[in-house]
């Protein structure tokens, strides 16, 4: 018996619907941990209760997963899963040149 626990489901398998609705689970799993209401979800992330509804549906906008992944303590997650990863010499070339031409903020 697995207690409610689900098994992972084979990544390169989801599509990207299905992945949004996962990490809107987590999201609500970690709001639950933290014993937050989505209301107190929507205060500390700035954003509007349908906005948490639609996140932890998997329908939400990257603004609002941005926003709810940071208050729940996933930003450092996030910024590190967002980093591209060169497979080649080349493909580091290009990503270096791109970072130097359009450099953050």
């Amino acid at each position: 018996m697995t207690h409610g626990i689900r098994t992972q489901p084979y990544l390169s398998l989801m599509t990207a619907a299905d992945l949004a609705r996962a990490i809107g689970e987590h999201l609500r799993l970690a709001r639950v941990g933290k014993q937050w209401s989505a209301a107190d979800l929507t205060e500390r992330a700035g954003v509007s209760v349908s906005a948490v509804s639609a996140v932890e549906a998997g329908d939400g906008r990257l603004h609002d997963y941005v926003a709810a992944s940071m208050v729940l303590g996933f930003g450092h997650e996030l910024w590190n899963a967002s980093r591209p990863r060169p497979t080649s010499l080349d493909e580091l070339e290009r990503i270096e040149l791109a970072r130097c031409e359009h450099p953050m903020g």
